[in-house]
């Protein structure tokens, strides 16, 4: 899980930093297509951010703390279930297979879920009357009673509700056809696979569905069709039952919402530059995961406490950590708290998490490990 756990967990902290200051600056401007786009322009950077990689000269405290985190994941990744001698109560690799099975079950869920959506709709379209509009748009009429909604190119109502309002509902659900918020749903739906467990990526899908409503209500009223006709229409419409998640459904965003948004007086058009908070944003998350120079790295090394070398007890610190690196090349056993660990995961480990190294070598080593101790041991206690 190691390397793909570290670049979910990034985006998803990328993703809820960046929905975050959405919330708090945009969501209530009126410039809905422009908020539809942010909002999917928020999915996809989040997405992108953790894959950019920069090299500082000197780490923050931020850059520690990730990568930390990072070393623990790496470690659990490699770890081959051999315990030595001690076994460490950390070392449960049971846990992070558990973690992993458990988000791809979340995966597994979300795909079922979303394919009986379909075959819903695909089961409703098949049991209805279609013919094809001028537009290009398929119309398919139902008798049992539905809340209209379109996906793609087809717009679903019930056969009474043509009758009645098919001139608004079809301004409506063809509105957003045109304006392909389908598309906007399913680009959603795919980047949310790969985030199901975190909030903020519902939080973002359900408001981009608000937009999509209000994007819409705009549209309609912008055809000279009467604010109060319309708004009744909604109220009328509200009882009805939501379907399908898919789907752009008439009746899907709160009414009240939707009606003040209506009419709400429009965003003065400098408000816009308010989107200028991505570049810093992202910036700093881009800083945030960055690697520091291994410069650093090996200075930091060097000034860890080594105690019990069996190499020389009065052997220099920097001669010490030459040997240490000499060793860390050969084929030298490695046992991090209690737990035999590959040298992968020795080189993921950040020299702040450590607390003291043992060098053993020779037949203090081959008394202590076996045979597995014969070209030498790096014994690590962490913090």
């Amino acid at each position: 899980m190691g390397a793909l756990g570290i670049y979910i967990l990034k985006s998803t902290i990328c993703l809820a930093i960046f929905y975050l200051f959405h919330r708090l600056l945009l969501s209530k401007e009126t410039f809905y297509r422009y908020n539809r786009r942010g909002l999917l322009g928020i999915l996809c950077l989040s997405y992108i951010v953790p894959l950019l990689e920069i090299t500082i000269r000197h780490s923050t405290a931020v850059n520690e703390m990730v990568m930390s985190l990072e070393a623990w994941l790496l470690m659990f990744d490699n770890y081959q279930g051999e315990a030595v001698e001690e076994v460490s109560p950390m070392g449960g690799l049971g846990g992070m297979k558990g973690v992993m099975a458990l988000y791809m079950m979340g995966i597994s869920c979300f795909c079922l879920v979303r394919l009986y959506a379909l075959w819903k709709i695909c089961f409703l379209l098949r049991s209805s009357r279609k013919q094809r509009l001028d537009n290009g748009v398929y119309l398919y009429l139902h008798q049992e009673p539905i809340a209209p909604f379109s996906w793609m190119h087809r717009v679903v109502m019930k056969e009474s509700d043509f009758l009645k309002h098919g001139e608004m509902i079809l301004a409506h659900e063809c509105a957003h056809i045109k304006n392909h918020h389908s598309w906007d749903l399913l680009l959603a739906d795919f980047l949310i696979l790969f985030q199901w467990f975190n909030p903020a990526v519902w939080m973002l899908r359900k408001e981009l569905k608000d937009i999509h409503e209000y994007e819409v209500d705009e549209y309609v009223l912008n055809q000279h069709v009467d604010i109060k006709q319309y708004q009744l229409l909604l109220i009328e419409k509200a009882v009805g039952t939501r379907l399908y998640s898919m789907a752009n459904s008439l009746n899907h965003s709160s009414l009240k919402k939707r009606i003040t948004m209506m009419i709400k007086k429009k965003s003065n058009p400098w408000a816009r530059l308010k989107y200028l908070y991505l570049l810093p944003v992202a910036t700093f998350a881009v800083v945030a995961f960055a690697r520091p120079e291994i410069s650093e790295r090996m200075e930091e090394i060097s000034n860890v406490k080594v105690r019990e070398f069996t190499l020389n007890p009065k052997a220099k610190e920097g001669k010490s950590v030459e040997k240490l690196e000499t060793m860390s090349q050969k084929s030298s056993l490695v046992i991090v708290d209690g737990v035999k660990r590959n040298m992968s995961a020795l080189k993921q480990i950040p020299p702040q998490t450590i607390a003291s190294m043992h060098i053993w070598k020779g037949e203090e080593a081959i008394k202590r490990y076996g045979e597995q101790g014969k070209d030498g041991v790096i014994e690590i206690s962490l913090k």
